[in-house]
């Protein structure tokens, strides 16, 4: 009877060993892939940071936004109502 508490307790003691040696290794590795997921999102952010200023020098200052409005209102004029009608020739249509 002694024998088996002894045997019970050794055994317990092992699985409380190996538990806590996997939870050991499961915190390391998470902290692994917590580490690579950081330096991905600082090197993403780091690559944004050094495109963004090629790509917005060509819309810098609202050059291109100006040509746009430009070619807007030149579709657009109004005919002044002096003009005679290129088809019938009366004026004011």
């Amino acid at each position: 009877m002694v024998k088996q508490n002894l045997l019970d307790k050794d055994i317990a003691l092992n699985l409380n060993i190996v538990t806590a040696e996997l939870l050991s290794v499961y915190d390391c590795i998470e902290r692994e892939h917590n580490i690579e997921e950081t330096e991905k999102k600082q090197k993403a952010e780091q690559l944004a940071l050094f495109a963004k200023p090629s790509s917005s020098s060509e819309t810098s200052g609202g050059f291109s936004r100006k040509k746009k409005l430009k070619k807007i209102k030149s579709k657009f004029k109004l005919r002044p109502t002096d003009m005679s009608c290129h088809t019938c020739g009366e004026k004011g249509h």
